[in-house]
């Protein structure tokens, strides 16, 4: 634990002398500044490159808790490259309006939960938590790790494994998980012991108090001694516990947070073969790195997207003022870039015109070569002048076309919305005039009739009744 602890701090102390002399002390001045300045923003502190050197996922025979480390922090890497390249150019695609088929993008997040998570806890937690346990094991640990997550479509147990030489399998305490780049196995035994493979506060006391100055740098600031941690309560060792896989993860986040406010920039490196020898290509070997490194989608995104672009301002800046008609001086920056494109004969199908930008299918980088090196000997000649102009005259003429058809379509729409509305308003009037007059006039003429029909009843049983008197 102690050779890991200084060998980790000599590698700090090289990198950290390493960015002083390169940045010339202004990056720690800057720093200190902007420490001072309460959070202050201060330009010189941002004003750096680094550059990450990522190896890439381990698959061996056996792997352990190393290779474990090493995996997860490519996952977590290869999850912002998918996000970075693939996500953000179909961002891209969608700000500036442009015909698109979305391609899915490769998610694993749910290995990253699993791994790193802490409701519910996952493979880094439970690893602390068996640490931490009195009489923890590494089967403990796997147990545990199964009750967790017994149906996880990434995780399976592993009992036994074939390594070569051997007929019969190996067994091991292991498991297994499906990565980006594939599925890798892993022997539990040596987890704990490597995951608690801490220094001793003493030891480190000792250390510090070196009359060395490199020496009693490397381990920081002494901690207490361990008689006095003897006393603490058992909730406070927890709480004080500092894993491998803590720090591992904890370092891991900071740097997520440093990459993802930076902008990022890739180079993939992509081995031929494997024996380290010239002028030979193994295409599985190359295929395999790669579908595991995520190029694949990338490529894809390449072929089919549109990897050249260029902004419309850049353009017109160059050419809009070789239009000197009057006629032509109004003239939009799309619509000018799009003249340009057809004077260059370039086809239709080749390019999609965004909102701020023209973008350009692959292998189509000699179009804007020519269009730049036209920039650079002069301008056009008339024949691609008059072309642009003859383009605008039409685009103006299809517009105006539509212009007038819409309003056509706007005028019969209008007149017969106006015409619902005069004859819903008639009927409204209908409707009141014949609440206000028909009805009441109707009720008087039935209340008359009813008063009519009862006079000429009356009058006749009137009659009868005389006749009858006057018989008697």
């Amino acid at each position: 634990a102690m050779a890991k602890a200084l060998y980790n701090g000599i590698f700090n102390w090289i990198v950290a002398r390493v960015n002083h002399v390169l940045s010339g002390g202004r990056r720690a001045a800057a720093a200190n500044a902007k420490d001072q300045n309460d959070g202050d923003n201060n330009e010189e502190a941002h004003l750096w490159i680094g550059i990450l050197d990522v190896f890439g996922f381990e698959v061996f025979e056996q792997n352990s808790f190393e290779q474990f480390c090493i995996n997860f922090a490519n996952e977590v890497l290869q999850q912002f490259f998918n996000v970075s390249v693939i996500k953000s150019e179909q961002e891209e695609y969608t700000r500036e309006a442009v015909f698109w088929t979305p391609i899915d993008i490769p998610d694993n997040l749910d290995v990253i939960h699993l791994i790193d998570q802490k409701k519910p806890p996952g493979v880094l937690s439970l690893l602390d938590a068996a640490c931490q346990q009195p009489k923890g094991t590494d089967e403990l640990f796997t147990s545990s790790l199964f009750q967790q997550y017994r149906s996880h479509s990434r995780l399976r147990q592993v009992r036994s494994v074939k390594r070569a030489g051997e007929r019969a399998g190996v067994k091991i305490n292991g498991f297994a998980v499906t990565h980006y780049a594939g599925e890798v196995t892993y022997d539990a035994s040596g987890f704990l012991v490597k995951n608690a493979d801490s220094t001793h506060p003493d030891t480190v006391s000792l250390f510090c108090g070196s009359s060395e100055t490199l020496t009693s740098g490397l381990l920081g600031e002494p901690t207490s001694g361990g008689a006095a941690k003897k006393k603490k309560s058992k909730s406070v060792r927890s709480k004080r516990f500092r894993s491998i896989s803590s720090v591992f993860s904890r370092q891991l986040n900071a740097l997520m947070r440093q990459l993802h406010s930076t902008q990022p920039h890739f180079v993939r490196c992509v081995n031929p073969n494997d024996q380290k020898k010239p002028a030979k290509f193994n295409d599985d070997y190359v295929v395999e790195q790669l579908r595991c490194g995520g190029l694949v989608e990338a490529l894809r995104i390449l072929k089919c997207g549109y990897p050249t672009r260029c902004t419309y301002e850049s353009i017109f800046s160059r050419y809009g003022s070789l239009m000197r008609d009057p006629k032509y001086a109004n003239v939009n920056q799309r619509d000018f870039c799009e003249a340009i494109l057809f004077a260059f004969e370039l086809d239709r199908k080749d390019y999609e015109l965004g909102l701020n930008k023209v973008f350009f299918k692959p292998n189509k980088q000699e179009v804007m070569e020519k269009i730049l090196q036209s920039a650079r000997d002069g301008g056009f000649d008339a024949e691609l002048l008059e072309r642009i102009r003859i383009f605008i005259v039409r685009k103006r003429m299809v517009r105006l076309r539509g212009f007038v058809r819409v309003l056509g379509r706007f005028t019969v729409r209008w007149n017969r919305i106006h015409g619902f509305r005069r004859f819903r308003h008639a009927v409204l009037v209908m409707g009141v005039i014949n609440r206000a007059m028909i009805k009441p006039a109707r009720a008087v003429k039935r209340r008359l009739a009813t008063v009519a029909l009862q006079a000429f009843v009356r009058a006749r049983l009137g009659r009868r009744q005389l006749r009858m008197h006057v018989n008697r």
